[in-house]
């Protein structure tokens, strides 16, 4: 299904059967298990990545790195596991990144890959600070909320690719998003990790025979899982429904401008600044109503803006 929809499936196919292969090739089973817990993680963050749209997998998404940093002998595994996870992450979801090095940049395809590659082991840097200060923190009690906020605090301090990864996770489901209006984006993101961290308490608990953290991480997942879904139902129900009352005019404008415009390219910014005035000053020339909306391309600014 991914791969229908964009050419990263490529990238999961290639994941899949590397992971194949180093299961098989693992020294115990305690390494294939980690190895499994890396690649889950890994196969979840594409899940719910905005391209996929599969947003409901973002509630799982730290468990299995939660597990994995509980399960680690020492912190330097932990920043080598960190940043490779992360580093999948970034060529799972960054893979555009290729392209435009080559179309925007006039790059070769291999200088192109390898500025991909650079760009991707960045994100996992931040993945691997994580997971080190998961690691250091894993023997407190309830880590998995502790870890879920470490997460938070890093995702906050390290911003790369996106400002908060985990919230744009719900760009596809209105009904996580709103909850925004509240704890703003980094609000939000920690709040899916809290959610993270209340179902791994769950896990570890019952895997323990642990009852009153049992109870804890449901009753905090519970109180998590409807202050987020249903603050996020209460404002939909607001939005008033049914079609407009009347016909609403938009006006798409898209001129004929160069793909590659560079930072340094003032002329040809302004050029393409004017055009885009001149036509949106057209389109309003001589309607009544005027348009209510008036859509400018992607390509109106260049891409490293």
């Amino acid at each position: 299904v991914i791969a229908v929809q964009n050419h990263r499936g490529v990238f999961l196919a290639a994941g899949l059967l590397m992971m194949c292969s180093l299961l098989a090739a693992a020294r115990s089973e305690r390494t294939a298990f980690r190895l499994a817990l890396a690649y889950a993680s890994v196969y979840l963050s594409v899940l719910f990545d905005m391209d996929t749209g599969w947003s409901l997998w973002v509630l799982l998404f730290l468990v299995p790195i939660f597990v994995l940093a509980r399960s680690l002998e020492n912190w330097r595994a932990a920043c080598g596991y960190g940043l490779w996870i992360g580093t999948l992450i970034a060529v799972g979801g960054l893979n555009w990144i290729w392209d435009v090095a080559a179309d925007f940049y006039g790059s070769s395809r291999l200088a192109s890959l390898l500025f991909y590659l650079l760009v991707s082991s960045v994100l996992g840097v931040r993945f691997a600070v994580f997971m080190t200060v998961a690691f250091q923190l894993r023997n407190l009690r309830f880590p998995g909320f502790v870890m879920a906020l470490a997460y938070s605090v890093v995702e906050y301090w390290f911003p790369i690719p996106f400002a908060m990864q985990m919230a744009v996770a719900g760009s596809w489901t209105p009904v996580m998003l709103h909850v925004s209006d509240l704890v703003r984006t980094w609000g939000l993101s920690a709040l899916l990790a809290l959610i993270n961290g209340a179902l791994y308490t769950i896990l570890d608990a019952a895997w323990r025979r642990n009852k009153p953290e049992a109870f804890v991480g449901t009753a905090a997942a519970f109180a998590l899982l409807v202050f987020l879904f249903g603050y996020g139902a209460f404002r939909l129900a607001q939005a008033p429904g049914g079609l407009a009352p009347a016909p609403v005019e938009v006006a798409l404008i898209q001129p004929m401008s160069p793909l590659k415009i560079l930072n340094a390219d003032s002329a040809a910014k302004k050029s393409v600044a004017v055009e885009l005035g001149k036509m949106s000053r057209e389109a309003m020339a001589g309607r009544a109503p005027l348009p209510s909306l008036i859509v400018w391309p992607e390509g109106a600014a260049p891409f490293a803006y």
